[in-house]
């Protein structure tokens, strides 16, 4: 009998702890596909974003290696002849993420693709510049996500602004 009681409650604590896990997320808040935004700075979700071991794939061929992250997603918006695509991965912690930004840093401003740099500093945020492909890119870092926008639009900074507003919790 003493044995039963106690296996339940083992049981009922790991049943605890699986569930705090799941929804903590190392207390950060934990992006899901079905919940991103509708619409952000005049711009509406198409369709459904990307996610899973799909983005993660994307996202390590976009860095030519396999990036740790524990998850990503590839959101794109668009309406009145502009569009922004966001790429967005959650790293384990804010320390991995400053890792894969100073890398991404490394390497974007000298890939021939991209012209313009600048780091730019808006308060107290950071954004990384440039221009290539027929769009503007803006790349930053909050905490344990790291963002890489594409914009098409008539004033791409300040929807680069209204992105990192609305992404940030």
């Amino acid at each position: 009998m003493r044995r039963s009681v106690l296996t339940w409650l083992v049981l009922g604590l790991l049943v605890l702890v699986s569930i705090w896990a799941s929804t903590a997320y190392l207390g950060k808040p934990h992006l899901q596909a079905g919940n991103f935004p509708h619409e952000v700075a005049g711009l509406f979700l198409q369709g459904n974003p990307v996610s899973g071991e799909a983005a993660r794939q994307q996202v390590n061929q976009l860095h030519g290696t396999d990036i740790s992250v524990l998850e990503a997603y590839i959101a794109t918006y668009a309406g009145q002849g502009e569009e922004a695509t966001l790429w967005l991965s959650e790293s384990a912690s804010e320390t991995e993420a400053e890792a894969l930004l100073a890398a991404m840093d490394a390497g974007v401003p000298s890939a021939p693709a991209f012209s313009g740099y600048e780091k730019i500093q808006d308060g107290t945020d950071v954004y990384y510049y440039v221009r290539g492909m027929g769009q503007d890119h803006y790349y930053f870092q909050d905490d344990h996500r790291v963002y890489w926008l594409s914009v098409k639009a008539g004033d791409p900074w300040q929807v680069a602004r209204e992105f990192r507003r609305t992404f940030r919790y």
